[in-house]
């Protein structure tokens, strides 16, 4: 799946919020691009779809459904651009849904 900057470049230009004694807030938001460049990305869907039609599997590709114009995980469908949201699982269900067919007997 792509991952995004999002939530991290929103924070950056957040008004911190106040420190409450013996409090946790919500940990800082990390750059995603940082660890998982969006090219290494494309690189290994390639690779997996490569490899699954050479072993007759199914390919399932959420990519396709969740990235954007820039290459990032639609801005909304994640809180810290890595995992899905509520409203990534509904796009992630629409994608399995529409592949289930091509598995089943």
């Amino acid at each position: 799946m792509p991952i995004s900057d999002y939530p991290y470049l929103r924070q950056q230009g957040a008004t911190p919020a106040p420190v409450v004694p013996g409090g946790r807030g919500a940990p800082p938001r990390q750059k995603m691009t940082d660890g998982r460049p969006p090219s290494d990305i494309l690189k290994l869907n390639a690779w997996l779809k490569d490899y699954a039609a050479k072993v007759n599997a199914t390919y399932v590709d959420y990519f396709s459904a969740m990235v954007d114009d820039q290459g990032w995980l639609k801005d909304g469908i994640s809180g810290d651009g890595l995992h899905p949201n509520a409203e990534g699982y509904k796009i992630m269900t629409a994608v399995l849904t529409a592949a289930l067919p091509k598995v089943a007997p």
